[in-house]
């Protein structure tokens, strides 16, 4: 009974309001000082909606030169290109730097007003980085990692529950019969989820033979591990392994006709976004 008279509440987004139902950058998630919507919503009137959820990727990172033309960053973003092309309103819910378990966090409070918005579908897709990035921080800080490492000293598999934990949070969203999620990655190897979705950069013709499932900003929070190790010398060979991995990762990034400081062109959000259209069983 519930949920019908929410349905029934019709509620709007705008991009005024989605300080009201998501949280947005400050100074604990992000180096903005003040509170700063980096979200954005665009209305085409639609009865559909397209959710992007991510990080600098998804955001729209370096579209523009030194990301001053805004106006740019949008034009070209894939989650504008795609929502376009489908004619359907779009909501971006990202934040550069940002970790997987906050990408799970949003979706969750997507999920407490899914059936209080005015669609008749909810398509969701969420982009996951290097697992890690959220580790020892304020979006984990209640997690026993004491006793978590103490019965599983498999670092391997760390990273993988990390991805597997927010993959499941995100996946509650399924609930809404309206609502239909996709997962993916961006400049990392999936990890931890089911997707029948390439990463985002091969689908932009990059590929490595070696799977990279972490990245540089995760591993200056992994670094911390040791502080929760009775013994560390198994975690400092694994991590040496890590930031070779990590470093290979990123040096295929430095093509400069694909990316500005790591983060793909507009043509290649295009790329992708073109990918998304044909892979994806989308409402009509």
């Amino acid at each position: 009974m519930s949920v019908n008279i929410w349905h029934k509440i019709n509620m709007q987004l705008t991009q005024d309001t989605l300080p009201d139902y998501f949280t947005i950058a400050d100074i604990t998630t992000s180096w903005y000082k003040t509170p700063t919507n980096t979200f954005n919503f665009i209305t085409r009137n639609s009865k559909h909606l397209l959710v992007t959820i991510g990080d600098s990727w998804t955001w729209g990172s370096d579209i523009s030169k030194n990301n001053h033309n805004d106006k740019e960053r949008l034009n070209g973003v894939y989650g504008n290109v795609l929502s376009n092309r489908l004619d359907c309103d779009w909501l971006n819910l990202a934040l550069s730097a940002q970790s997987n378990q906050w990408m799970a966090n949003r979706v969750g409070e997507l999920n407490k007003i899914a059936d209080k918005l005015s669609y008749d579908t909810i398509t969701v897709i969420v982009v996951f980085t290097g697992a890690g990035r959220m580790f020892n921080t304020s979006q984990d800080q209640t997690f026993d990692y004491v006793s978590y490492f103490k019965n599983n000293p498999n670092f391997d598999l760390f990273l993988y529950n990390l991805n597997r934990w927010a993959s499941e949070q995100i996946l509650k969203i399924n609930i809404h019969k309206h609502v239909s999620v996709y997962l993916s990655s961006n400049a990392v190897d999936p990890l931890g989820f089911d997707t029948e979705l390439l990463p985002w950069y091969n689908v932009i013709g990059l590929y490595d033979k070696v799977k990279c499932y972490t990245d540089m900003t995760a591993i200056d929070k992994l670094v911390q591990v040791p502080e929760f190790l009775q013994d560390s010398s198994k975690f400092k060979i694994w991590m040496m392994e890590q930031i070779d991995i990590a470093t290979a990762r990123e040096s295929i990034y430095n093509n400069e006709t694909i990316f500005r400081n790591q983060h793909p062109l507009t043509q290649y959000h295009k790329i992708w976004a073109d990918y998304l259209y044909k892979e994806i069983k989308w409402p009509r």
